[in-house]
């Protein structure tokens, strides 16, 4: 059984959203492509559910940097998943605009490029 993955008037899409910022998927500028279907198969979504990623943290010892934003999704779990991590080098670079901006947008990709190139240089040299 598949649902949409993107819908603007249907509930049961994946990613229901009635103001429609699905442009990333639609738009050929921004990366859309007329072969791929908007479907999603529904029985992929328990795996993907059910992930843990809060209780991985504290066991993650190598030098970290996340790069997220208030308009990205899940920001309260970021910032917890975050402050859980117990290695001693961490950085969190918090820019803005969602998620989908930092696939292809200018000023996401220049900031999320200059905070990792740094923290990399810092810690790989």
């Amino acid at each position: 059984m598949t649902v949409p993955t993107c819908s603007v008037d249907d509930p049961s899409a994946l990613n229901y959203n009635p103001k429609g910022n699905h442009d990333d998927y639609f738009n050929k500028a921004r990366g859309g492509v007329p072969e791929w279907k908007n479907e999603f198969a529904v029985m992929s979504h328990g795996p993907w559910l059910d992930f843990d990623p809060m209780s991985k943290a504290q066991a993650i010892k190598v030098p970290t940097i996340m790069v997220h934003s208030d308009g990205c999704a899940f920001p309260e779990q970021a910032r917890k998943f975050y402050s859980s991590l117990l290695g001693a080098v961490k950085e969190l670079a918090w820019g803005d605009g969602t998620h989908f901006d930092y696939y292809d947008q200018p000023a996401q990709i220049d900031f999320a490029v200059k905070d990792v190139a740094a923290f990399l240089h810092k810690h790989l040299s």
